[in-house]
C-alpha cells in the first residue's frame, strides 16, 4: 500500500478502508451497500474515495492538505463521480466516515463549501 502512513492511520481509526486500483496508487476507500427504500435511491453502491484536491490521481500526503471526495454511486469504474472538496484530509475522511448511504449525497452533513 502506498499511502501515507499518518493519513492512513487516521483513515483506520475513522473505520475507513483502501483500495488498490492497480495503477500504481492506492487511495483511502469506503463502500456502502445498498440504499434504502425510505431515501428513494434503492439498491445503489457508493464509493467514497479520498484524493488530493492538488491531483486527484494520487492521495493526501498530509492531514492538514486540501483534499477531495469523489463520490462514485453505481459507477465500479469511477467514471462518473462528484467531487466534494475539503480545507483538508482531516475533514474529508469525517465526512467519509459519517456517510451512509446515497442519501448522504443529497443530504451532506456538512456546511456547504
Amino acid at each position: 500500500m502506498n499511502i501515507n502512513k499518518t493519513i492512513w492511520e487516521f483513515a483506520k481509526c475513522m473505520g475507513l478502508d483502501w483500495i488498490a486500483t492497480g495503477g500504481g496508487c492506492d487511495y483511502v476507500w469506503k463502500g456502502t451497500g445498498m440504499g434504502t427504500a425510505e431515501n428513494s435511491r434503492d439498491g445503489e453502491r457508493v464509493s467514497f474515495v479520498l484524493g488530493s484536491t492538488e491531483d486527484l490521481a494520487s492521495t493526501p500526503d498530509a492531514l492538514n492538505e486540501p483534499s477531495t471526495v469523489g463520490i462514485y454511486i453505481n459507477d465500479p469504474e469511477w467514471l462518473n463521480g462528484t467531487f466534494i472538496n475539503f480545507p483538508t484530509a482531516t475533514q474529508a475522511m469525517e465526512f467519509m466516515a459519517s456517510a451512509s448511504n446515497a442519501w448522504t449525497i443529497d443530504n451532506p452533513p456538512f456546511p456547504e463549501n
